[in-house]
């Protein structure tokens, strides 16, 4: 009896909703995700017409996904080398990643069939974009800053996907530029490896 009771909830401590309770809604990312997702938003629209209180509120539920399904992505990456940075990450603790799988390939489905409904070519770039970012990871990291600095660009793209049509260029660029330069420096600030 005290065998089960003991081994029930470290399993349920590393589950997917374990890590999204952990990374997600805990210390930080209670207002991180919320906010990048805001200003992802706002730099996609930037110069460009309102699209309504259902279009900005479908543009930010996206973002939001999308930041969510990209920070699972960098964390199921960065598995193998958390084991040592971070052991005490739910997701390192979980005797296998494939429910953590599963659930980053149902949030880029949706995420794929909501740019889809918008604009097709949406959808497509949102593929490219994972594409880029899959072919990324499997380069050898020799150089951390270089590393971030190209994971970082994934943000303003998102921006591009999830903006609006019509938008003039100089506002939108300028935005997605400000967007950026703010990750890099919280990204500096934060990441001992980038010190």
């Amino acid at each position: 009896m005290s065998v089960s009771s003991t081994s029930s909830p470290s399993r349920s401590a590393s589950g997917p909703i374990a890590w999204f309770t952990e990374r997600v809604l805990g210390g930080s990312g209670a207002w991180r995700f919320p906010l990048l997702a805001t200003a992802i938003v706002a730099a996609g629209m930037a110069g460009g017409p309102w699209p309504g209180a259902a279009g900005a509120a479908l543009r930010l539920g996206t973002a939001y996904l999308l930041v969510v399904c990209l920070r699972l992505l960098d964390d199921l990456v960065d598995r193998a080398s958390d084991r040592l940075r971070h052991p005490e990450r739910s997701l390192v603790r979980a005797a296998s990643a494939g429910q953590h799988v599963a659930v980053l390939c149902a949030g880029l489905a949706s995420a794929l069939v909501t740019l889809h409904g918008v604009a097709p070519a949406r959808a497509a770039g949102l593929v490219a974009l994972l594409v880029a970012l899959g072919s990324w990871y499997v380069i050898p990291r020799q150089r951390p800053w270089i590393h971030a600095l190209v994971l970082l660009a994934k943000y303003p793209a998102l921006a591009v996907l999830l903006g609006t049509s019509g938008a003039h260029t100089l506002p939108r660029v300028a935005a997605m530029t400000l967007l950026y330069g703010a990750l890099v420096l919280h990204e500096r600030a934060t990441d001992p490896d980038l010190r």
